[in-house]
């Protein structure tokens, strides 16, 4: 199927959220759970006093907060992707729901594609403003990814400067995905 990649990217949008999710929930938990067990053993045991067990639960109350900050924001994230991947399905739906090629229908949702495809052209070529522009105007941010090429566009240019920061960055984050690719 042709549109088959308008649905990939959500997909592995949402699996690196739900990847962030778990990395941020271990990482305070390693932390969390053995302090929480230190501050009650040393408070029943006598070896710490009052002033500092209350400091040291305040700590990881200030650590739990911090946590419940960062899934927050992982979770608008997932609602983002969520709504994304539910319009390009239903755009789907709708040439499934189509019963003739000679049909208004079909000429909408041809529109919308060909929409679609010249802001993947523009975004490839480099004309990224253009490409937000006529998606925007046509109500289809959620149909195209423009946030990826965006991001690639910069990296581009960084490593055109000399610049390998932002490249070794994204590396970093899709090291799992490129073992997986044997791109190396």
């Amino acid at each position: 199927m042709q549109d088959q990649p308008l649905l990939r990217l959500p997909h592995e949008l949402a699996r690196r959220n739900f990847k962030s999710v778990q990395r941020v929930i271990e990482r305070e938990k390693e932390y969390i759970l053995p302090a929480l067990k230190e501050a009650a053993n040393a408070s029943l045991s006598g070896t710490q006093g009052p002033d500092e067990t209350l400091a040291s639960l305040d700590t990881m109350i200030s650590r739990m907060q911090g946590l419940k900050r960062k899934i927050e924001s992982l979770q608008e994230e997932e609602k983002r992707i969520q709504t994304q991947s539910r319009k390009r399905i239903q755009h789907l739906e709708d040439l499934y729901k189509i019963p003739s090629l000679v049909d208004v229908k079909y000429d909408e949702w041809s529109r919308i594609r060909l929409n679609r495809l010249l802001v993947d052209h523009m975004l490839r070529s480099g004309f990224s403003e253009s490409a937000k522009e006529l998606a925007r105007d046509k109500g289809i941010e959620d149909l195209v990814d423009l946030n990826v090429f965006v991001q690639c566009q910069r990296i581009a240019e960084s490593l055109r400067r000399g610049e390998t920061k932002e490249a070794l960055q994204w590396c970093a984050e899709n090291k799992v995905a490129l073992k997986k690719s044997q791109v190396r």
